[in-house]
């Protein structure tokens, strides 16, 4: 328990409630060990759950999939101008499904005219107000619902220490800011000594070419293992 610095899994209340739940009970014992929502849960409850549970993202998908299913069977081949086959399926569709599309009898191929482009349905609106934007608002609710601004800061200071890309996510301030957090790991001395520690360290690290294609912390502690950088 002394080791640990954080946990995380879903919202069921035996697990996060914030009188008796596990998180709870870890955080009277080892207040550094911060809590974080399962990633993976909570994408699929804020990305997945919550969308579905939206009734016209339901009937939208239901009948894309009916859509693409009738045009997949249709023939039609575009160099013998033989589209009408495929359109009158596309018709039918829509009118068995209350989706109007005007003036589609236009898009009929004439034979020495050109093409024209399929207008924007009606119904645009519909989904890009009233269910789109319904989605987003939702799904934004239920991430902040579950990362609450101490959450929201330790991650953002975290990815300060990714190593990609020759170190481009690094940032001293957030680095000294997060071992802020943990005032069991870092005393006052430790917290005046590490912003010139960081300045040589993130110099050191971009003097050398063996640390500027890392793929992750994992790849920079071998790295250093395997250059005897490890120990100072």
């Amino acid at each position: 328990m002394s080791k640990l610095r954080g946990q995380g899994y879903d919202g069921a209340s035996n697990m996060k409630g914030e009188l008796n739940g596990l998180r709870t009970k870890i955080l009277n014992k080892r207040p550094q060990a911060f809590y974080v929502y399962c990633f993976a849960h909570q994408l699929q409850l804020a990305l997945i759950a919550i969308a579905k549970g939206i009734e016209g993202v339901t009937i939208f998908f239901n009948n894309a999939s009916i859509l693409v299913n009738t045009i997949g069977s249709s023939y039609y081949n575009l160099e013998n101008d033989d589209f009408g086959d495929l359109l009158d399926d596309v018709q039918k569709f829509c009118e068995e499904h209350d989706i109007v599309i005007p003036n589609i009898e236009d898009l009929h191929f004439v034979p020495g005219k050109s093409r024209r482009k399929a207008p924007r349905l009606t119904n645009f609106h519909n989904y890009r107000v009233d269910l789109y934007f319904q989605v987003l608002d939702t799904q934004l609710k239920e991430l902040n619902d579950c990362i609450d601004e101490v959450n929201t800061e330790l991650l953002l200071c975290m990815a300060c220490l990714n190593p990609v890309n020759n170190f481009a996510s690094f940032d001293k301030a957030k680095i000294v800011r997060l071992a802020q957090l943990y005032p069991q790991d870092f005393d006052g001395m430790d917290l005046i000594n590490l912003p010139i520690q960081l300045d040589n360290y993130i110099h050191d690290m971009k003097m050398h070419s063996e640390f500027s294609s890392l793929r992750g912390i994992g790849d920079l502690t071998k790295e250093l293992v395997k250059i005897g950088r490890y120990c100072f």
